[in-house]
């Protein structure tokens, strides 16, 4: 049962903007009933401790766009989801074994901001995109059967993309993006940033042969690997009187 609406309201110089809800009674999976511990490896140990269920809950949504996504767009959407009921975990930990065990839990929700600014350079005959995420959300779970602890995630992204917007034997595309994070709860709190940049690039020699290379960039915060880079690249040949396509490609170079 999922009852819901959708409002929206449509101006060619303001924009459009749309108004959304919805309520729904999400039943438990049998996979989540189990009642008996089932052993996943390396001594640890899943079991379940609820009953069949329903878990209500109810998100709402608002989009805001301005523009033509070809020449010049801004677009803009916030999304709110609470749960009144949950599944999460408590997990029992000892030397010997460790064992995790779902319980359902009450309140949690999550608010979410999403951006973005399009525009075409003429100048760099390119697009440029600027985009940003905020992401908040909490949750609750225990450790040794102790109470229920709240753990509450935060994080914003903040990025850029370019891509070129010509019809010529080269193409490229590129972006980078921060990821900044922050957890905290009764007994810890943690803060650390990610990062991950790509460029694409394509290039023609005829109408049958193209090359395409992709290099990823990763640096993730919350470890001590500093950087990790991956470079694919592939040639691939049509053959259109047989309507057979041959490729090359090479990974993780």
């Amino acid at each position: 049962m999922a009852p819901n609406f959708n409002i929206a309201y449509q101006y060619k110089s303001n924009g459009t903007v749309s108004f959304s809800g919805s309520r729904k009674l999400t039943p438990l999976k049998v996979e989540q009933l189990y009642t008996q511990y089932i052993y996943q490896g390396n001594r640890n140990f899943n079991r379940s401790g609820v009953n069949f269920d329903f878990m209500p809950d109810y998100n709402l949504g608002l989009v805001y766009t301005l523009g033509n996504q070809l020449s010049e767009q801004i677009t803009a959407s916030a999304f709110y989801q609470h749960n009144e009921k949950y599944l999460s975990n408590t997990i029992i930990a000892n030397p010997n074994f460790m064992a995790n065990q779902s319980i359902l839990v009450k309140d949690n929700s999550t608010f979410m901001f999403n951006s973005e600014i399009r525009k075409y350079l003429k100048v760099l005959r390119s697009r440029i995109s600027i985009f940003n995420n905020y992401l908040t959300s909490n949750y609750q779970n225990s450790v040794n059967e102790g109470p229920l602890q709240t753990t509450a995630y935060s994080s914003y992204k903040l990025g850029l993309e370019m891509k070129s917007g010509w019809l010529k034997k080269i193409n490229y595309e590129f972006g980078y993006e921060w990821n900044f994070n922050i957890m905290k709860s009764s007994n810890f709190s943690n803060s650390y940033i990610d990062q991950r940049g790509f460029f694409n690039l394509y290039y023609r020699f005829t109408d049958v042969v193209k090359l395409q290379s992709n290099l990823d960039y990763f640096n993730f915060g919350n470890t001590t690997q500093r950087t990790t880079q991956f470079l694919d690249m592939k040639l691939d040949y049509k053959i259109k009187k047989h309507k057979l396509d041959l490729f090359i490609s090479a990974n993780n170079l």
